[in-house]
């Protein structure tokens, strides 16, 4: 703690009262407070008169600007000081300080500085190790959510596959029936035969759909939790990165049961075989006519 104090000490010596940065050239004034020598040029721009201090108010009838060559060195010697001390930890991108503080409200690090400033004075810090534990606590349990959502997805495609053969099986028959019967009236029926099929067909594709459906979300479910215990085994500093955007796909995830369509294929299969069966009546009725007009003939 006394060494912290002491860096801080430090850099509020080396620091310019009116930039509020490391002092650039820096220049005393009559009252022996220093600047640097643009941010003093600056205030007191055309003066002629009563030059006034910026930090102690301390007036002078002349202009005196002295450069301060010690306090350049202790500059020099502040600003490697800092860079040593942030070796081998991450710093601030703005302010060059470790960071070591987690902010829950914006779900990013922050240094010393940054949670001093007014963006951050009224949230919710934390250190950063315990912010790491926090969140991959509350990603542990979301693996458990989507595991489990992916066990009943996955259930779901096995009950579905064990019926489709027999279902597909049904609608091959069909289809057979279909071109036998469509096969006597070729040239009057060709028409009406491609209708048929693709009324077919089209059952054979919605059913692959499902299953194509909840082998997407499968797969989605299964790059996400890879995704995540990936990211669980990294470092703290590189894990909490990009945390917040991880944590918000798993919150948008909802589980919903695929909505069972079988009984309304079974339905149109069923008026499709209807319609096979009024076929099948009209060719023989067609048959019969046409044997009694050759008779007639």
């Amino acid at each position: 703690m006394a060494a912290e104090c002491s860096v801080k000490s430090l850099q509020d010596t080396v620091t310019c009262g009116l930039c509020q940065e490391y002092f650039t050239d820096p220049v005393s004034i009559h009252c022996g407070h220093s600047f640097c020598r643009a941010c003093i040029d600056q205030r007191w721009g055309e003066w002629e008169i009563n030059f006034a201090c910026p930090q102690c108010g301390e007036t002078a009838r002349k202009r005196k600007i002295s450069p301060n060559r010690e306090l350049e060195s202790v500059v020099r010697f502040a600003k490697r000081l800092k860079r040593e001390a942030a070796r081998g930890e991450r710093v601030c991108e703005e302010h060059r300080e470790p960071l070591r503080l987690f902010c829950k409200e914006e779900q990013k690090l922050l240094c010393a500085a940054c949670s001093e400033s007014k963006d951050h004075g009224a949230h919710e810090l934390i250190p950063m190790e315990e912010a790491a534990q926090d969140c991959k606590a509350e990603i542990q349990t979301w693996l458990q959510v989507l595991r489990e959502d992916r066990e009943k997805l996955l259930t779901f495609k096995q009950a579905r596959e064990t019926s489709s053969q027999e279902f597909l099986e049904k609608v091959d028959a069909e289809k057979q029936k279909t071109r036998s019967q469509f096969e006597q009236l070729r040239q009057f029926l060709e028409e009406q035969e491609h209708f048929f099929l693709a009324q077919l067909q089209e059952l054979v594709q919605r059913q692959d759909e499902y299953v194509a459906k909840l082998c997407q979300e499968i797969s989605w479910l299964d790059a996400l939790t890879d995704e995540m215990e990936e990211k669980c085994q990294q470092p703290a500093i590189d894990f909490l990165q990009d945390v917040g955007r991880t944590l918000i796909r798993c919150k948008k995830w909802e589980f919903q049961q695929p909505a069972d369509n079988s009984v309304e294929q079974e339905q149109r299969l069923h008026r499709l075989s209807k319609r096979n069966i009024i076929l099948e009546e009209t060719i023989e009725k067609c048959e019969g006519t046409m044997e009694q007009a050759k008779r007639d003939a």
